[in-house]
């Protein structure tokens, strides 16, 4: 099960004069996670972000368990994967709970601070800035989706460089056709890619009240059924300047198939006709509708908070079906308001974006699927049961291993963030991992759309130049693999 995890980060560093550890000229490091130590506290030399997670476990009497043998390596770039791990090393270190509990609050106890504070709050406010006339509920929680995406996006770099070592492709995988150029992504470049935008759906999450509110059970179902939408929608929106090529979260592009270098699929390439569907599909329609910012969060928002989720309990079904509804509201008075033209929007914006993200994104989980079967690449635990368990494929389909691939390599148990090493024997090994996936929900909208008039009509933003559009001639490459060819979007409905 997916434990989603406190990330501990501190952006700025202080120094506390009345420490006896403190040297002016020389840098010590925390006795945890080995960051820069900011002083002694509740006993230990320790950073910032030690000190709050020991204070806020034990003032609030967390309880953590150890997937992995009570072994997680604890440093900076690591400390927030596994919370028991670290918190026994606060101990060993000579953290003292007693000290938490004697600590004094001298500003106070904040019963409910700004950030945590739920979107149909109406508490009243005395500033004069904050009482205009159109700062309403709607725009308040727009106004709070759109904070969080600008924190997730100052994460962005930290978590690049956090996996920047991970290798994800074998060395037989590994191509060399487009070496030349720095800016085509790799397979490698996609699975680290897509690893690092599942890192930051998790902290995204966890900025929203409606979401932290919900029990960590329902906090880790909505996830999972989440995750592969998310990785899609946000690469589709990320690529919607770009012409033909998708942007991926660390710079890389991926080209049209016709307009690869090699011109051919290879196991770096396959790739590449899921992503023209996504170019098509997806990237093309927000090009032609001039999606914004506001809309893309709030429709991400609504993909998230999914009530049919399944596995959902009860009263988190009725909790989530109202924080879609209020959010879908404040979408559709924003339009109203800054849009009142285009009577159409909310319409063109939910079938056009959300109909067909949840065919793709399951199409992202096959070629993953693929990667993972075929030994092209290793697939983390974050991949695992965020991506492939949602789909069922670990339940479902179990890919036959050599058994000389059969031993065991810890390197490939431990969790998402830890760098593995370089000297496994065999790095096609798949991990054997005890993952509970969930059966497949019904998608958001049909996943075609379909119209009842005679007279066919034509979609503004599809080029008829049949180079554009691949997808029937490519139905004989789909032969040798035994896989179904992919669905199409018809120009003509």
């Amino acid at each position: 099960m997916l434990h989603i995890q406190e990330t501990g980060m501190s952006l700025q560093l202080k120094t506390d004069p009345d420490s006896d550890f403190y040297e002016e000229k020389d840098t010590v490091l925390c006795h945890i996670c080995t960051d820069t130590a900011t002083g002694r506290h509740y006993g230990a030399i320790a950073c910032n972000g030690c000190k709050g997670f020991f204070r806020r476990t034990v003032r609030r009497a967390y309880e953590y368990k150890c997937r992995f043998d009570s072994k997680c390596k604890i440093d900076k770039h690591n400390r927030a994967v596994c919370r028991y791990c670290r918190y026994m090393k606060c101990i060993r270190s000579g953290m003292r709970d007693d000290q938490v509990q004697m600590e004094r609050d001298v500003i106070g106890k904040r019963v409910k601070g700004e950030n945590n504070k739920s979107w149909d709050d109406k508490s009243p406010r005395t500033s004069p800035e904050l009482n205009k006339p159109n700062w309403n509920e709607h725009e308040y929680l727009l106004n709070c989706l759109l904070r969080s995406e600008s924190t997730i996006h100052s994460l962005r770099d930290t978590v690049i460089k956090q996996i920047g070592n991970v290798e994800y492709t074998t060395k037989d995988s590994q191509s060399s056709d487009d070496a030349n150029n720095t800016d085509t992504a790799s397979l490698n470049d996609v699975l680290k890619s897509m690893h690092s935008q599942l890192l930051l759906v998790i902290e995204w999450a966890k900025t929203l009240p409606e979401f932290t509110q919900l029990s960590s059970e329902d906090q880790t179902i909505l996830l999972k059924n989440f995750a592969g939408q998310h990785v899609t929608l946000c690469v589709a929106y990320r690529s919607r300047e770009s012409n033909d090529v998708l942007k991926l979260l660390n710079d890389r592009c991926i080209p049209r198939a016709s307009k690869s270098k090699n011109g051919k699929e290879t196991v770096d390439g396959f790739y590449l006709r899921d992503c023209e569907k996504v170019m098509d599909q997806l990237v093309a329609p927000m090009r032609f509708l001039n999606m914004d910012d506001t809309e893309f969060v709030a429709l991400k928002a609504c993909i998230l908070f999914n009530p049919v989720a399944r596995g959902l309990s009860k009263l988190a079904c009725q909790k989530i079906l109202e924080t879609r509804r209020k959010v879908f509201s404040a979408l559709e008075q924003y339009i109203r308001k800054n849009k009142p033209t285009e009577t159409t929007r909310l319409g063109d914006l939910t079938f056009f974006i959300l109909s067909p993200l949840s065919v793709l994104s399951q199409t992202i989980s096959e070629d993953i699927m693929f990667t993972k079967m075929c030994g092209a690449a290793r697939i983390d635990m974050l991949m695992e049961e965020l991506i492939l368990a949602e789909s069922g494929y670990n339940h479902h389909i179990r890919p036959h291993v050599n058994p000389s691939m059969s031993h065991e390599d810890d390197s490939l148990q431990c969790p998402p963030c830890v760098d593995l090493p370089h000297h496994q024997e065999d790095p096609t090994m798949i991990p054997s991992t005890s993952v509970s996936p969930l059966d497949n929900i019904p998608p958001m909208m049909e996943n075609d759309i379909q119209s009842h008039s005679q007279q066919p009509h034509n979609l503004p933003w599809m080029n008829h130049n049949p180079e554009y559009m691949p997808y029937p001639q490519m139905h004989g490459a789909y032969q040798d693999l035994n896989i179904p060819p992919p669905n199409y979007v018809n120009p003509h409905f």
